[in-house]
């Protein structure tokens, strides 16, 4: 992608945001030393990059490449991730974690530091979490909501929602006893 920049082949792209994206002409190498380095090689964040790093762009890449379900899938979750703030602390990159998997976390963090959004010198700190960190389940389900006597139906779905929330926002710290508990409250 360097090289077909700089020879002027992305012109024939013509992708909405790209040059933004590639306004400094580290980012490319940078993402695969970064890649290289902590040994998360993956091809999707660089066909990300290839589209701008904009999902709006994936379809138009489309017309040039035959790009797999599953990679425009990873593309729209990085892209979800990139949206949340830096990766530049432990509560984020918890929830990285716990709502795109260990593989996307990595590859969103790889991005940010090829963007400069996250210091070379917390990689490592954030990789370790990445790959160490339990990601943990709600300790509820329907089955709790159901026996507090709430009917089947969306209302289920819309108190779980609600709860995940609050026990995200809780850093996924409450127990189900926490849990069952400020169910009773909302």
């Amino acid at each position: 992608i360097d090289l077909m920049s700089r020879a002027g082949v992305m012109e024939y792209f013509n992708l909405p945001g790209w040059h933004d994206a590639h306004r400094d002409p580290d980012f490319f190498p940078a993402l695969c030393a970064f890649q290289k380095n902590h040994k998360t090689l993956s091809l999707t964040p660089r066909l990300f990059a290839l589209a701008g790093l904009a999902t709006e762009n994936i379809h138009k890449l489309e017309t040039l490449l035959i790009i797999p379900k599953v990679f425009k899938k990873e593309m729209e979750m990085l892209a979800e991730i990139l949206a949340m703030p830096d990766l530049d602390d432990e509560n984020t990159v918890h929830l990285a974690l716990y709502k795109y998997g260990r593989g996307l976390a990595a590859q969103a963090l790889m991005i940010e530091l090829a963007q400069k959004r996250v210091e070379p010198a917390q990689a490592d700190l954030f990789l370790k979490i990445i790959h160490e960190w339990q990601v943990p389940s709600l300790p509820v389900d329907g089955n709790d909501i159901a026996a507090l006597d709430v009917p089947q139906g969306p209302q289920v779905g819309r108190l779980l929602e609600k709860l995940e929330s609050w026990w995200i926002e809780e850093g996924f710290k409450p127990s189900r006893y926490d849990c069952l508990k400020k169910l009773r409250e909302i």
